[in-house]
């Protein structure tokens, strides 16, 4: 089984390469930015912390590991720098079937993390902070402040998964999902008993998030019992997906018919019944 080639968005990664390396504070498109997706996700994730559900930081006060996340099909990466902009501190990795989306998403956290460890006309490092980092986004000597944590980016595909040595073993506290799964779904191609590879991305995705954990997706593409409908599907394994909450949207009414241009909808990770 093969994943669809994203061989459409390689040459606009490319180009965002090449723009945002003459111009740094040109980060590449963000998808859904007419509907404010993004600021709504992270809305959503800064409520659960307020109810501590997720975790920022590693507070003695709570006592908690920070939440980590595995953004699917991360593009330029830019959900992920936003959720550090707004202090998230747990574990962060980005994957992509795209190396050109990889390349770019790894020399936009470069540039970040160069930027905030200095200061002052003559770019002065400040005390403490390291001064570059690896290819993989990671400081070089491991030590970073709250607003110079690095994000790791890889080249992944979620519909041949494989582990990668970045993964907890228990899987990720949340999974992101902006534009993904719409993605997969235009696809044509099937597997060799016929099926669409979109209806294999619930079944692929589920290993990788930890049980109790959050699945965090947006789509222009469905509504939100079309997402239901696929993601809840009963599971091979002891565990499955399950509504658990929704993100407003602004709706509209057509023929009758009320719905939004744009769904996101949180399941989580529970545990079978029968």
């Amino acid at each position: 089984m093969s994943s669809p080639k994203p061989s459409h968005l390689d040459p606009t990664y490319e180009r965002e390469i090449g723009n945002h390396a003459e111009a740094p504070e040109d980060e590449g498109t963000i998808w859904f930015s007419d509907s404010g997706a993004e600021e709504k996700m992270i809305d959503f994730l800064e409520e659960y912390a307020d109810e501590a559900q997720l975790y920022k930081d590693n507070s003695e006060e709570h006592g908690m590991q920070a939440t980590t996340f595995l953004d699917l099909g991360t593009g330029n990466g830019h959900l992920l720098f936003a959720l550090r902009d707004a202090g998230w501190e747990g574990q962060m990795l980005g994957v992509d079937y795209s190396a050109a989306s990889i390349r770019l998403a790894r020399q936009i956290g470069q540039r970040r993390i160069s930027a905030s460890t200095r200061i002052g006309e003559h770019g002065k490092p400040m005390d403490g902070a390291s001064e570059s980092i690896g290819d993989s986004g990671e400081s070089q000597d491991g030590e970073a402040d709250v607003c110079n944590l690095p994000v790791r980016f890889e080249e992944y595909d979620v519909l041949n998964p494989t582990q990668l040595p970045h993964f907890p073993d228990d899987g990720f506290d949340v999974l992101l999902d902006k534009g993904t799964f719409d993605a997969i779904s235009l696809s044509s191609e099937s597997d060799t008993s016929g099926r669409r590879l979109y209806e294999l991305y619930s079944h692929c995705i589920l290993p990788l998030l930890k049980p109790d954990g959050i699945f965090l997706i947006t789509s222009c593409n469905w509504t939100e019992e079309e997402l239901r409908s696929w993601f809840e599907k009963e599971s091979a394994s002891n565990h499955r997906f399950e509504f658990h909450d929704r993100i407003k949207y602004p709706s509209f009414t057509f023929g009758g018919h009320k719905g939004q241009s744009v769904v996101t909808i949180c399941f989580k990770k529970t545990r079978c019944t029968s």
